[in-house]
């Protein structure tokens, strides 16, 4: 038995791929059973695969600079940031689409540069700046949207739920 489970351990050791792929089976197999086959649909799939795509994204980003030693915290205020950018630049001055994936692509290498200047010629730690960019971008964001949200779609009134004046 002791030969069978060092052999075991051995094999998925030596085939993490395999490994990562049986976890993946066991939690699917988990969440249709718990959904009864709903997890398991193809529009759900693409749904998952949908909303995985920006952190892919961004965890794809952050590798680099995990590998060469340093930290981002402010990868996701920046995301953020650029988003709320994006959608007032769509939603309140109209521009095409896109101007608007253009000037946000050229903002976030502007971010990026700028954080970088800051690590690689000012010698400053890149937790620091990280962090402080952390903060201004969602000091930023906030001001510039007015920390507010906007319904696109007017709701009409009905009989049980009164309009409000």
């Amino acid at each position: 038995m002791a030969t069978a489970t060092k052999n075991f351990k051995r094999f998925f050791s030596q085939y993490k791929i395999l490994t990562l792929l049986f976890a993946i089976v066991v939690i699917w197999t988990f969440f249709g059973q718990l959904t009864e086959g709903a997890f398991l649909t193809p529009r759900n799939f693409s749904n998952l695969l949908r909303q995985m795509a920006i952190t892919g994204m961004l965890a794809s980003g952050m590798v680099f600079i995990i590998i060469s030693g340093e930290i981002d915290l402010s990868v996701g205020a920046s995301l953020g940031l650029l988003g709320g950018i994006a959608a007032i630049m769509d939603y309140t001055y109209h521009l095409p689409v896109p101007v608007i994936i253009v000037s946000v692509v050229a903002l976030g290498i502007l971010i990026g540069l700028f954080n970088g200047y800051w690590i690689a010629y000012l010698r400053v730690p890149s937790f620091i700046v990280s962090l402080a960019g952390f903060l201004a971008f969602r000091g930023i964001l906030s001001d510039r949207s007015t920390a507010a949200t906007s319904r696109l779609v007017t709701a009409q009134p009905c009989a049980s739920r009164p309009a409000l004046p």
